[in-house]
């Protein structure tokens, strides 16, 4: 009976210190007090302890008090545990679809670049090249989009600062109009984008940092999250990989 005990107090203290190790960075208070109480209870600690009380009456309190501490500390840490990783999965889900999915859709509404620069859609002041916009201009459309920057061959080609009324601000490369190559866009929320495009969208690897100060590190495609990324939700971490902002882990 006496090894039948010590053997669930090996279990149950390496437990918690492994328990300590797993949650600390999440739950720190009970996550520590976990730890301790799993290294009071190895047996040689336990019984080091145990015989410096020597009064069989003082064991007998200490006992107690070490049951009592382990229900309540069960009790806190079943409260503060952190949720299970398919719940984990699933707050993602919810969360990202809902809030980023929003945010940045905003870009399939913005695509002033990508209409022609011509001079009945709006206003070029700037170089040009046997009568062709070239070298660097400005370029204010109709709608009260501006773009500053780089012209080629009468369209918007190389680096320059696209500014769209009530979405955002993008700096970045731009090919025949297009965002595409490294670039920055600003929401107007203060969320903000900077890494790849592709053909007017978010493509290929990129950070997304929400105004809350969320961010998430990863794949992009077609302006979501798709493929490997991180998503940093206050001391929380989603690694996995995600298929249109849903959350994977796989």
């Amino acid at each position: 009976m006496e090894k039948v005990k010590k053997v669930i107090l090996w279990v149950i203290g390496i437990f918690f210190i492994i328990t300590f190790f797993v949650y600390a960075n999440q739950i720190m208070l009970p996550a520590i007090l976990i730890l301790i109480v799993g290294i009071i209870i190895l047996p040689p600690i336990n019984e080091k302890i145990e015989s410096k009380l020597a009064d069989e009456e003082k064991v007998k309190k200490y006992k107690v008090i070490i049951n009592i501490i382990l229900f309540i500390l069960i009790l806190i840490f079943g409260v503060n545990i952190p949720p299970t990783q398919d719940k984990i999965g699933n707050q993602a889900d919810n969360y990202i679809v809902n809030d980023v999915s929003s945010t940045i859709n905003q870009t399939e509404l913005d695509n002033s670049a990508s209409l022609a620069v011509t001079e009945t859609n709006g206003k070029y002041t700037g170089d040009r090249v046997d009568g062709k916009k070239e070298g660097n201009g400005k370029y204010e459309w109709n709608d009260g989009s501006v773009y500053e920057g780089e012209f080629s061959n009468d369209q918007i080609n190389g680096k320059g600062k696209l500014t769209i009324p009530q979405k955002g601000i993008y700096e970045g490369n731009f090919v025949n109009g297009k965002r595409s190559g490294q670039g920055t866009y600003t929401f107007t929320n203060g969320d903000k984008y900077q890494g790849n495009w592709s053909d007017d969208k978010m493509s290929g690897q990129g950070t997304y940092t929400f105004a809350n100060g969320d961010t998430y590190v990863g794949e992009f495609s077609n302006n979501k999250f798709n493929g490997q990324g991180t998503y940093t939700k206050g001391s929380n971490k989603y690694t996995g990989t995600w298929s249109d902002n849903e959350y994977k882990n796989k």
